[in-house]
């Protein structure tokens, strides 16, 4: 903890050096537009000091300055924190190229670390000289720029690949649903009633006999009636039976 506290203290001291030190350039240069020489190399001492701040700083003490109620100290140590792994361990610094605006000076200069260079940007306010930000990209040369994009391109074309047999599987599958689906119609639907047998009538084949059995049956019972004097309503012929020739014969 007094590790912490020693090392926020220092990073705020930059802070208000370097306002103290802004302040008293801004009433040497009244008479002129730009930024003069001692403001410029005071701003890139301070800026050095950050970086060397910066770089001192663990993971644990970088994740309790963001929590401390100031923009620049976190928006600094947030900006490191991106690009320390990329970038190693602090050495120098370069020039600094300082534009002014309305109400706010830019000041930039690359700064060389052990794996490589890195921009770094310090945005000032131009009225009251407190600083408001600091960014920091990495310069990355031709071939880490063709390895970044090469890597991005072949993680780009395996994520469509994976995602393409994933839905190549999803619509392998729908023939099973698809099949379910339908035992399960199946298997509700009620049972069709089964039709009945049609009735074979059976045909008539005796039916010129019998239509001759009648008419003989009518005559053998006239002719009875005949012979006994009587009428046909007195009796009923039931049955007609053939005799044998050899019996009319014997007869």
């Amino acid at each position: 903890m007094k590790r912490l506290s020693r090392k926020l203290l220092a990073l705020l001291l930059v802070v208000i050096s370097v306002t103290a030190l802004s302040a008293c350039g801004s009433t040497e240069e009244s008479k002129d537009s730009g930024v003069d020489s001692a403001m410029q190399e005071s701003i890139k001492a301070q800026v050095e000091s950050i970086l060397d701040t910066l770089n001192g700083l663990s993971d644990e003490d970088m994740e309790k300055y963001k929590d401390v109620d100031d923009s620049f100290t976190v928006s600094a140590v947030t900006a490191y924190e991106a690009v320390k792994d990329e970038l190693g361990t602090f050495t120098s610094i370069g020039d600094v190229v300082i534009e002014e605006e309305s109400d706010t000076i830019t000041a930039t200069t690359t700064a060389t670390f052990e794996k490589a260079t890195a921009t770094v940007i310090l945005n000032i306010d131009a009225a009251t000289y407190a600083m408001k930000s600091l960014n920091m990209d990495v310069n990355y040369t031709l071939a880490q720029t063709l390895q970044r994009a090469g890597l991005n391109t072949l993680m780009g074309v395996g994520i469509v690949f994976v995602v393409l047999v994933f839905l190549s599987f999803i619509i392998s599958l729908f023939r099973f649903i698809g099949a379910a689906a339908d035992k399960s119609m199946v298997s509700h639907e009620a049972p069709k009633p089964i039709p009945p047998a049609p009735v074979q009538t059976p045909a008539v084949q005796n039916a010129p006999e019998e239509t001759d059995d009648r008419e003989l049956v009518a005559v053998i019972a006239a002719a009875i009636a005949a012979a006994e004097n009587t009428s046909t309503d007195s009796f009923v012929v039931r049955s007609i039976r053939k005799a044998n020739k050899t019996k009319w014969r014997n007869a």
